[in-house]
C-alpha cells in the first residue's frame, strides 16, 4: 500500500481518527476527542474573526468553539463543523434561543429569537470583517 492508501485504510478502520490537511495538519477527529485543539481554534476564528452572532463585539480570544452538531448527539471535531461563539451566545445556542445554520457558501449563520428577529433570517456578524461601524441587523 501506498502512504496515502494507508492512512485511508487506517481511518477508515477508525485506528486514526484524522483527516490530514495538504500540511498534514488534522481537519477532522471525528469522535476521538471533544474539545477543539489550538490550531483548529486558529483556523476557525481565522474563518469568523470571533464570534458570529450579528453585533457582538466579544474579542476571539474570549469565544469558545461551539460544534454545529452537538458532540453528545454524534457532532465531530473537525474545522468545518466548529463556530465560534462568545460564551453567551454558545449557552444560548445550547439552550435554543438562536440557532445555528449553515448557508449555501458553506458557512455559517445565526438565527436571532424571534424577538429580535421577526424576520428569523440568516444573519452573520459583520464586525470582525469590516472596517466600518456593523449595520444595523434591520
Amino acid at each position: 500500500l501506498s502512504p496515502a492508501e494507508l492512512r485511508q485504510a487506517l481511518c477508515n478502520g477508525g485506528a486514526i481518527p484524522a483527516v490530514m490537511g495538504g500540511d498534514s495538519q488534522i481537519l477532522d477527529l471525528g469522535q476521538e476527542q471533544r474539545f477543539f485543539p489550538d490550531y483548529m481554534r486558529e483556523i476557525i476564528l481565522g474563518i469568523y474573526g470571533g464570534c458570529i452572532v450579528p453585533g457582538c463585539t466579544v474579542p476571539p480570544e474570549h469565544c469558545e468553539i461551539h460544534h454545529f452538531q452537538p458532540f453528545a448527539m454524534g457532532g465531530k471535531t473537525e474545522v468545518n463543523s466548529g463556530v465560534p461563539a462568545c460564551t453567551s451566545a454558545h449557552h444560548g445556542f445550547h439552550t435554543g434561543l438562536m440557532t445555528v445554520v449553515r448557508d449555501t457558501d458553506g458557512l455559517f449563520s445565526v438565527i436571532l429569537p424571534k424577538f429580535m428577529d421577526p424576520e428569523q433570517k440568516p444573519r452573520r456578524n459583520n464586525y470582525w470583517r469590516s472596517n466600518s461601524p456593523t449595520p444595523p441587523l434591520f
